[in-house]
């Protein structure tokens, strides 16, 4: 999480709120330290994010070690499940092939990224989703608006037929579950636009 009092983001000059990551979404919230929020609870733990790189994949760590549990808190899934998820999508879509995989999980080492279908701004090296090469529409696509995508495809339901042709394909049912329930915790945050990242 990076506040106001924070250098890490050098290209949301226009922000001067609380930006957490959750669910994959970047989204502007309340201060949550001592000093700026000193009436809420809170707990501090010590934990890294680590983001996707030429040798590694995204995730939360805590004493070395992958923590599945606020991993899926800020970002939606694991590294694995949605790899797991894009897989079967791209199956389902007759476009999977085992040599230049889309959709898949990616990131931009050169520059922030607008999403295609929310607007939603996608900050360098923050993991997202690519449905063909950079310069081709729907090229990015924010966790969040992906998440949101299926969601729809899926009705909600993991019973539905896009639902139960995921589970064919090889989604477990528990991660259609997971998918379905991204986004529920945070309701009526304001997601953090390229706009509102990149003032004029």
């Amino acid at each position: 999480m990076i506040g106001k009092h924070s250098l890490d983001i050098l290209n949301a000059k226009g922000i001067i709120n609380f930006i957490r990551i959750v669910d994959g979404r970047i989204v502007l919230d309340d201060f949550v330290d001592a000093q700026w929020c000193s009436d809420k609870l809170f707990k501090k733990i010590k934990a890294t994010v680590s983001y996707p790189s030429v040798e590694s994949y995204y995730s939360v760590i805590v004493n070395n070690d992958e923590d599945e549990v606020l991993t899926r808190a800020v970002f939606g899934l694991t590294y694995s499940e949605l790899s797991r998820l894009t897989e079967c999508y791209a199956k389902a879509l007759g476009v999977f092939n085992g040599y230049q995989q889309y959709p898949r999980v990616t990131r931009s080492i050169q520059s922030a990224n607008r999403c295609d279908i929310t607007g939603a701004w996608i900050p360098k090296n923050y993991p997202y989703i690519t449905f063909a090469e950079s310069d081709r529409d729907l090229s990015h696509i924010s966790l969040w608006g992906f998440y949101r995508h299926i969601q729809l495809l899926m009705r909600n339901s993991a019973k539905s037929l896009f639902g139960q042709l995921l589970i064919k394909l090889g989604a477990e049912p528990e991660l259609l579950e997971k998918v379905i329930n991204i986004g529920r915790k945070v309701l009526g945050k304001t997601i953090i636009t390229w706009d509102m990242a990149n003032p004029e």
